[in-house]
């Protein structure tokens, strides 16, 4: 067993391509100077003592396909230097005290097959390109403060077989990603208690569809149920944006459901568009728009029309 600092000296040994330093009692911190094994395809320093920050200089490991630094003491972000690793195969940055957002440009790795990220500080939003990241095989980004919305690509990780994203602040508006989520992290949900979460508006329909003779006179309603699946109380408006339309009630708290109206009357043959406007000064997906068509036609020229 290993015990004491890394020395700087290793970074000299330039033609290296494996340094297997895991599972020892190796403090400190991780050389700036390992930047230039410049050759190296494989770096594991898991199950140390290691502390401070992981180096920037680690970016310059072009050729690296496995990096383990995970269960160690390693403090401050992921280095942005560590979006040019386009080789690496295996991260393992899990259990440590990392903090900060998660880098953009992992997206970029195409035989990325194995991500962990688990067990830090991890903060901020999933990168809105994560969901390019094909490659992956096994992700694992449980037991952070990551918050907001999940990006609506995050199902095009369809070579994914391991997902956990428990434990964090997360939340998914998209009734097609919800249901992808289910597939591949059943508890996804209910175990995203680590933080407060802003509310998130859900609505249960995003498109009315009315039709009516140029003759009618009786007022089409439909409904449209608003709920909230983030954190908070969520505090509501719902406004329209044409007088042939009207909604009611138009505020409310929590969950709630929304009659929309057409008025039937003064509107000659033609289709008509517009809009109902479900905005929360504190959800973090406001505002959410429900498209309304309205279809007026003359019951002499298609009198079988419903």
């Amino acid at each position: 067993t290993l015990s004491g600092s890394l020395p700087a000296a290793l970074g000299n040994l330039t033609k290296l391509g494996v340094l297997h330093l895991g599972n020892n009692q190796l403090s400190g911190s991780i050389p700036a100077a390992l930047g230039k094994l410049t050759n190296i395809n494989q770096l594991y320093l898991e199950n140390n003592q290691l502390s401070v920050f992981i180096p920037p200089a680690l970016g310059k490991l072009s050729k690296l396909g496995i990096l383990y630094l995970h269960h160690n003491q390693l403090t401050g972000s992921i280095p942005a230097e560590f979006s040019k690793l386009t080789n690496l195969n295996w991260l393992y940055l899990h259990n440590n005290l990392l903090s900060g957002p998660i880098p953009n440009g992992f997206e970029k790795f195409p035989n990325l097959w194995y991500l962990n990220l688990s067990n830090n500080h991890l903060n901020n939003n999933i990168p809105v390109d994560f969901g390019n990241s094909s490659s992956l095989f096994w992700l694992d980004l449980s037991h952070n403060h990551l918050g907001s919305l999940i990006p609506s690509n995050f199902s095009k990780l369809t070579n994914l077989s391991y997902l956990d994203i428990g434990y964090n602040c997360l939340s998914a508006a998209e009734p097609e990603l919800r249901t992808w989520l289910d597939t591949k992290d059943p508890d996804w949900e209910t175990n995203q208690d680590q933080c407060s979460c802003s509310p998130i508006i859900s609505l249960d329909k995003t498109h009315l569809y009315f039709g009516a003779t140029t003759i009618d006179t009786t007022a089409a309603t439909q409904t449209v149920m608003i709920k909230n699946i983030g954190g908070s109380l969520l505090n509501w408006t719902a406004a329209r944006d044409k007088s042939w339309l009207k909604v009611s009630p138009n505020t409310g708290t929590g969950p709630g459901i929304i009659t929309v109206t057409v008025e039937p009357t003064g509107l000659p043959e033609g289709l008509y568009t517009g809009n109902i406007t479900v905005s929360s000064n504190s959800a973090v997906n406001s505002p959410q728009t429900i498209a309304v068509s309205n279809v007026k036609y003359n019951s002499t020229n298609n009198s079988s029309s419903a």
